[in-house]
């Protein structure tokens, strides 16, 4: 999907911020010390690349100096308050062992001692669990080799070369578990090709409501819908009223004990707020708890783009406010009617 995500903070109406992960086959570990731009070519994986980006110098026009007028009795056009976990996490779900541990009494440490640190400054996190391995995951009793998660690969799920994700509730149960230990809050993914035909959109969410209870912050029904034709997840075609009679199937069927549902989740090809007012605002505000989306400010699928040449871009004020553009009225939308507005993927390019 992208390369390695890390959280932007860009507008204070965006509440919650979750940023997702790639999935890292048969990773390697190389002690090679880090280099600058224009030494050898890395050649290993390329999460593990040790490059480092030499900064560009400070623009001519820069001035350090921010002017901020205040005014007695209050400012106008304020956006939602802001809590502490503004900024957040997405685990891609098939990754979520390697990240969290292998059940509630092997916990990994690393994370905890962060999400610690991080809940000192903040006074809480949020993580959502799920992205593209979520459409696809069957919640199962247990897997072959007796872990939480079973990934089975298959040449035929499109360019994404998404891996069918199979887990255990026992993957739910260690979500709870650091939620006792920690003020971590969740978002958590649905899968959703298969619309609960199955029953098996059923079970994650019964399991997901039982198990985290007011730790779940919302249920993500779809994951970047807008793609699903163009990565053969959906047939060819497929579009805006067809996500939202799938969306209408899977609430009408799913155990739903709450309105915890967000969406519309979409990234690219569709407009989110085309999409809300093409019908799916209206006619499942009632089961909204959140309004999202999913950006990216450009495209490195294939590779092709030079990071020291894209580093600077990333640096200016411009790239902040186009990032933001196509949101704003979505966002003006969300606060008046009090429902938060949550960017639920991002990094510098898909």
């Amino acid at each position: 999907m992208i390369l390695d995500r890390h959280k932007i903070l860009f507008l204070t109406c965006f509440l919650p911020s979750a940023l997702a992960g790639v999935t890292v086959y048969n990773p390697s570990v190389d002690p090679s010390p880090t280099y600058t731009a224009g030494g050898p070519e890395w050649t290993g994986v390329r999460s593990q690349d040790p490059l480092r980006l030499n900064p560009p110098a400070p623009p001519a026009e820069h001035n350090a100096l921010v002017p901020v007028q205040l005014f007695d009795g209050g400012m106008d056009g304020l956006s939602q308050p802001t809590k502490g976990d503004f900024l957040g996490f997405s685990i891609e779900l098939s990754v979520f062992e390697q990240l969290f541990g292998k059940n509630t009494t092997h916990l990994r440490p690393e994370l905890l001692n962060y999400l610690a640190a991080l809940q000192e400054r903040g006074g809480g996190i949020t993580i959502r669990v799920g992205g593209n391995t979520q459409d696809r995951a069957r919640i199962v009793e247990s897997t072959a080799h007796g872990g939480m998660i079973e990934k089975f690969k298959d040449a035929t799920l499109g360019p994404t070369a998404t891996p069918e994700t199979h887990y255990t509730p026992l993957l739910i149960r260690v979500m709870a578990q650091v939620a006792t230990m920690l003020n971590v809050n969740y978002f958590f993914g649905v899968p959703f090709l298969a619309t609960n035909a199955d029953g098996n959109a059923g079970i994650v969410v019964q399991q997901a409501q039982e198990i985290l209870g007011d730790r779940l912050l919302a249920l993500q029904l779809a994951n970047e819908p807008d793609l699903y034709g163009h990565h053969k997840k959906k047939q060819e075609g497929y579009n805006q009223q067809n996500f939202f009679d799938d969306t209408a199937s899977m609430i009408q069927s799913l155990p739903l004990t709450r309105n915890n549902m967000m969406g519309p989740s979409v990234c690219c090809f569709w407009d989110t707020n085309e999409v809300l007012n093409l019908g799916y605002f209206d006619r499942f505000a009632p089961q909204l708890k959140y309004l999202n989306a999913m950006h990216y400010p450009d495209n490195n699928c294939d590779g092709s783009r030079v990071p020291q040449e894209e580093y600077p871009k990333y640096l200016t004020h411009q790239s902040a406010t186009e990032f933001v553009q196509p949101y704003i009225a979505v966002a003006a939308r969300a606060v008046a009617v009090g429902k938060p507005f949550v960017l639920l993927e991002t990094n510098t390019a898909s």
